[in-house]
């Protein structure tokens, strides 16, 4: 809150100094100094609504099935339920309350998900795999799993699917 005060305050300055007189500040230094308010702006806003996620799970051989999961930062999610090789068979769209997003956020940072390696994975072919990317509070991280698990990607999908099990969703990998 504290930040936001204060970008505001240069914002309302910013106005002033705009009004002055070309020969007190020119034209170059406004456009410097306002393109400085509205990225600080911008990245202000960003920083308390930056929450995304993205799963991509299934079946790493040219059958079986896949799902897809995006949940943005008002708890709107998108889901849809692959046949590999044969296109969508299933799909949802549904919002997720403000409370699951907090325990969800919560449960992806108490894990480390941000500090997790970017790839899991083994030498075979087939089997099962995920693509898991997330950004959270101002922090932007991919993992991929392929035949692999680690007890902080399961802890995040365990949770996951608590939420989304209301929907008869499961993400399976």
């Amino acid at each position: 809150m504290h930040i936001t005060n204060t970008l505001q305050y240069f914002y309302i300055t910013s106005l002033s100094l705009i009004n002055l007189q070309p020969s007190i500040i020119s034209k170059f230094m406004k456009k410097i100094f306002l393109l400085f308010i509205a990225l600080c702006l911008g990245f202000n806003s960003n920083a308390q609504q930056s929450f995304s996620l993205q799963i991509e799970a299934g079946s790493l051989a040219p059958w079986g099935k896949s799902r897809e999961l995006k949940i943005d930062n008002k708890g709107k999610c998108h889901y849809v339920l692959y046949e590999i090789n044969k296109g969508p068979i299933d799909s949802a769209d549904f919002t997720i309350s403000q409370n699951e997003l907090k325990e969800l956020s919560n449960t992806i940072n108490q894990n480390g998900f941000f500090k997790l390696n970017k790839v899991y994975a083994t030498d075979a072919r087939d089997g099962m795999g995920m693509a898991i990317s997330i950004q959270d509070k101002g922090k932007s991280h991919k993992v991929i799993l392929n035949n692999k698990h680690t007890k902080e990607i399961d802890n995040i999908i365990n949770k996951l699917n608590d939420i989304v099990g209301k929907q008869n969703i499961k993400i399976i990998y």
